[in-house]
Formats: C-alpha cells, structure tokens, sequence
C-alpha cells in the first residue's frame, strides 16, 4: 500500500481525482505518536510531488507531532513545496534527524543564502547532522566556516568515540576544499588521531594545503575484550526475545561461537535495558529491517567499533551486525527479510530468529522495541 501511494506522487500520470485521494489519505494523521502514522505520511509528500499548494497548509501538522519520523516527513514535505519559513523552523527541533532533514531541505531549496543557519548546526554531535551540513557548506564563500567546522571535529575527537568516524571525516572533507595553510596547525593534531582514516585524510589535506604531505601516525584505542568460554556457553543457552510495542514477540537464538565479538556486545547490551524503547529506524521490503540507534539512524549506536566476524550465511531470519566499512559495527543490528547472499562474507550474522519472523515481516519503518527479556 504504501508504495502505490509513492507511486501515485512520482510515476502515476494524473487521472480525476488522484489529488483528492492523496490529501484525505494525508490528512487521516492521528495525534498519537504510536498511531498509524505511516499512510498518511506517505500520502503527503506524494500530494506535495504533485500539488504544493494543497500540500501546503497540511506540514505544520506533521511538523508539530510528537513521532521523530513524522516531523522527519514534514521537513521533506516542506522542502518539495519549497516552503523555506517551515524548514527554518524545523531547524530547532529536538531531534537530530528532523534537523538533518531542514538543512538538506534548505539547501536544495535556497542554497548558501543560509549558511548562517548550516553553521549553526555544528554545534551538535550527531553525525548524520554533521554530515548534512557540511554537504551543504561545501563551496561557501563565509569564512567562518572552515574554523567552525574544526571547532565540531576537535570537540568529537575529545569525546573518543570510534564511531564519529563518518561526521569527522565528512567535516575534514569539506575543510579541506574551504581552507588552506593558514589552517595547517589546526589540522596536525590530527596525524596522530585514533582513528587510522581520520588521520590519513588530516595527512592528505596538509599535502595539499602546503605541497608536502606528512607522515600519519595514529594511535589507535584499545580494543574491546572478548567475552570468555563460560560466557558463550552461557549467550548459547540463553533465549533473548525482543517484544515489540506493537505486542509481536521475536525470539533470538545467540550464535556466539561463530560471531562471540558481536553476540556478546548484543548479549550485554540487551542485559543492561539498552535496546529498551530504541527503534528500527529502516525497513527496506525484501531487504532488511534495521536499527539500534539512540539517535533512530545510521551513525549512533555504541562508542567503539567491533571487528567483523564473518562466515554465517545471511540467509532469512539471521541478525546481522550493521556496518559502513571494515571493523566498523557500533551495535546497530539488521534482520534478514530474504536470503541475501550478497551479503555473505561482508556482515557478520551474530543470531538468527528462531520464533515470530511473521512480526518481523510486519515491521514499517520506525518500530520500537518495547524491552528484551533474556531466560537462561
């Protein structure tokens, strides 16, 4: 269902009545945050594809409900009908991705007439964001910006978490086309980051900036321990079941001799409430569902990074760990929909689910974990 609304916004030629039909469906929005959210939402950024001004007055709804990914869609809303008031606004929401969604809307809409606003945004440590608004600073002309964006790396690098990884080095990217030696001395600090990329591409720029590129030295953080014998024999007795708020229940069996890094983080994070009330924030049909975040996307999860640990097929129904690279898992899971053999030997599989796969296959995007209950 949901894709024939999308399909209605940006494939279907017009025919009576489609635009009607779109705007009773947007505007069937409940106030709840856990309501059925997902149609009408839909429904509205493919009314905004094909008629803005009846679009229009509908996103300050969405903007102000309480769910994370309806304001996610009113910020996208926004930005097809190019209401630039409603994207500025939306840029001190609470949530990192709404305000991911305002800046990007922003830039499509208006460019670098605000790049004041794109700036005031790397203030925040959240990578998506952080990534988002250098992408839309790359080619200002204000030069406070290259200082700025040294400003948010040199305050994530002091927090020492692996996985800033993405928004450090998307802000060193967009530095290094803006600035030049003059910025040198705030970039060598960096040749010897812990993280090996970081340092590489700090190394890369000043080779640029002043014709000779210094050598990288990083030094990397310790690793993580590894859980013991006892504790795989004990993860490989146990049964972890995720219960949904929707009250659908998915039973995990660990596999913790083949991916012990990667079950045991699983296994203690779910043993301290961690995953209680986190989300999975992307479901792709015939694909995966995956989340994890505290943050409800791709780049929060856990501080440090694990090693992969490959050799189980993902086939449907296994639980993979979700990466962006080599070594690069925060936590963040993903649950095979089908066999996807283009997976195997690039994600490790630490679980499969061995009960209630058909509460899986319901998922839509969004879907929160109410709490995990582990029986030895």
């Amino acid at each position: 269902r949901l894709a024939a609304i999308d399909l209605l916004g940006n494939r279907c030629k017009p025919q009576a009545g489609t635009v009607a039909f779109l705007g009773s469906l947007a505007r069937g929005l409940p106030i709840e945050a856990t309501g059925a959210w997902h149609v009408p939402a839909h429904a509205l950024i493919a009314l905004a594809t094909r008629d803005a001004e009846r679009a229009r007055p509908l996103i300050a709804r969405y903007a102000a409900h309480p769910n994370l990914f309806v304001r996610v869609y009113a910020a996208n809303a926004a930005a097809k009908v190019r209401d630039t008031a409603m994207l500025q606004r939306l840029l001190d929401d609470q949530q990192p991705n709404v305000r991911a969604a305002a800046v990007q809307g922003l830039s499509t809409v208006v460019g670098h007439a605000e790049d004041a606003r794109y700036i005031a945004q790397l203030s925040k440590d959240d990578s998506q964001l952080l990534m988002t608004a250098a992408a839309a600073l790359g080619g200002t002309t204000r030069p406070e910006a290259a200082p700025a964006m040294l400003d948010a790396i040199d305050r994530l690098t002091t927090q020492r978490r692996e996985n800033s990884r993405d928004g450090r080095d998307s802000l060193l990217a967009t530095v290094g086309r803006l600035g030049d030696a003059k910025l040198a001395s705030r970039l060598r600090p960096y040749l010897r980051d812990f993280d090996s990329q970081v340092a590489r591409h700090a190394a890369d720029i000043l080779g640029t900036w002043t014709g000779t590129k210094p050598a990288a030295e990083p030094q990397a953080l310790p690793l993580p321990p590894t859980p013991s014998f006892e504790d795989a024999v004990t993860m490989d007795r146990a049964k972890v079941t995720l219960v949904m708020v929707t009250g659908d229940t998915i039973e995990f069996r660990m596999l913790p001799f083949d991916a012990p890094a990667n079950a045991g983080r699983f296994f203690r994070q779910a043993s301290s409430g961690y995953w209680n009330g986190l989300t999975l924030h992307r479901v792709e049909y015939n694909f995966v569902v995956q989340g994890g975040s505290p943050n409800a996307n791709e780049y929060r999860g856990e501080d440090a990074f694990s090693r992969d640990e490959l050799g189980v097929d993902n086939d449907r129904g296994t639980v993979g760990l979700s990466t962006r690279g080599h070594d690069t898992g925060d936590g963040q899971i993903f649950i095979n929909l089908i066999d996807n053999t283009r997976l195997d030997f690039l994600y490790t599989v630490f679980a499969d689910v061995v009960k209630g796969m058909a509460g899986v296959d319901r998922m839509l995007e969004g879907a929160q974990i109410r709490k995990v209950i582990i029986k030895s």
